[in-house]
């Protein structure tokens, strides 16, 4: 049974409505702008699927009938867990970029080796509530997603078996594993010298090479790139993970038909393991770079009395759906952002997620 909820852009009133033949009918909904999405899972043996629709930035003044695109994709065996772009500040009010960290979570009952996971944000890198970028005909938006940087894990995906997750563990990435607490950096901010990997870039005179494994930058693949600090936009990126199935190549690099410069990689969506799309506020709810396929919402970040901001320390945080037999936590995940993740206080390996065995050098 899908069950279709319908957002006042405006008002923010929720309401839903079960869909019956496949036609959800809404009859109390006042005149405005809406959002409706709907998602639902089937389950039969081992086979999970997530299927998923929504419509954004519809205008409704009078009766109108829409049509929603449902999909459906297989459930993730490792999600995107924790995404914590948004920084904080230090004691002198500055930004501090430097803690950034996104946590990946095992969510499955089987071992999945993250040998050669690629990690990205996407283009627009700030979500700007348009599609401003051309990538040509080749690339349907429906169909790939365009990253502007991807970091890899060292190793071929399918081949090398050095880093293995069990269920219920973690891996995190960050852009500086070291204890950023201490005086010289910020006290105000959080420990992350147990993270299993970091971009250090040598010629970065602002960081020193930690004890977790160094990521390798698969995009940009000009080596004279500019993009020598991994820094995330801290309003609103939207995120995926992926195995690569064949070599990274400049062939296969996208030029913006309308400015001709802006570049971004594409990515097909049927090998996305996962996606996630944050944004800066509810007006940049249109145009997603994610496809509904992957992710049917959203999410932004606020402070204390709700509004939109950033650099306050909250990370956005995948729910808990329930327990495993063997007591992991199985988070949740119906390929909707908009329900699957909340604003928390930043905190890595939050619900009892443990370290993998070879991480010797955590805590």
């Amino acid at each position: 049974v899908f069950t279709v909820t319908a957002t006042n852009f405006d008002t923010k009133q929720e309401i839903s409505v079960e869909a019956e033949n496949m036609t959800a009918v809404f009859t109390d909904l006042v005149p405005g702008r809406y959002t409706f999405m709907t998602s639902y899972i089937s389950e039969e043996n081992d086979d999970k699927q997530i299927f998923s629709g929504a419509i954004t930035n519809a205008s409704l003044l009078e009766d109108t009938e829409l049509t929603m695109k449902i999909t459906s994709v297989s459930a993730s065996g490792i999600v995107l867990k924790e995404l914590y772009y948004n920084a904080s500040k230090t004691s002198e009010n500055k930004p501090y970029l430097k803690e950034q960290f996104y946590e990946i979570y095992n969510n499955s009952n089987k071992t999945v080796y993250v040998d050669g996971l690629c990690f990205g944000h996407l283009m627009p890198e700030n979500a700007t509530g348009k599609a401003n970028y051309d990538w040509g005909t080749q690339y349907p938006v429906s169909d790939y997603v365009f990253f502007a940087r991807i970091m890899q894990v060292p190793g071929t995906p399918g081949t090398d078996k050095n880093y293995p997750l069990n269920p219920g563990e973690s891996i995190i990435l960050c852009q500086y594993a070291t204890d950023h607490t201490v005086p010289e950096l910020n006290p105000n901010s959080i420990d992350l010298s147990s993270c299993e990997f970091e971009w250090y870039e040598p010629s970065n005179t602002n960081q020193t090479d930690q004890n977790a494994i160094n990521l390798e930058m698969a995009f940009p693949i000009n080596p004279s790139s500019p993009y020598k600090v991994w820094n995330t936009t801290t309003n609103g990126p939207a995120f995926a993970i992926f195995f690569p199935i064949e070599e990274f190549s400049n062939d296969k690099v996208a030029v913006d038909q309308t400015n001709g410069v802006s570049t971004s990689y594409p990515v097909s969506t049927s090998i996305i393991i996962d996606a996630v799309e944050a944004i800066k506020d509810e007006t940049q709810v249109q145009n997603k770079r994610v496809p509904v396929s992957l992710d049917a919402g959203y999410i932004w970040v606020t402070d204390d009395n709700g509004e939109p901001a950033i650099q306050v320390g909250k990370s956005i945080v995948r729910k808990v759906q329930g327990t495993a037999s063997d007591g992991h936590v199985i988070l949740q995940d119906t390929n909707n952002t908009t329900n699957d993740f909340e604003l928390k206080t930043r905190e890595i390996r939050r619900y009892g997620a443990k370290v993998p065995s070879w991480n010797t050098w955590a805590n």
